[in-house]
């Protein structure tokens, strides 16, 4: 099995509580994070 493609996204993922409190006024309700997906000449992606 060998890699054909790599492919990489950037997203923003909203927390599942709804909203974060960070310190004094300082609210987050999203995360930034990368999700790389992985393609195979087996016909694999993960």
């Amino acid at each position: 099995m060998k890699i054909t493609r790599i492919e990489a996204y950037h997203v923003e993922l909203p927390y599942a509580g709804g909203s974060y409190h960070w310190g004094r006024g300082n609210v987050i309700r999203t995360a930034l994070t990368t999700v790389i997906t992985v393609h195979t000449d087996e016909g694999f992606t993960g």
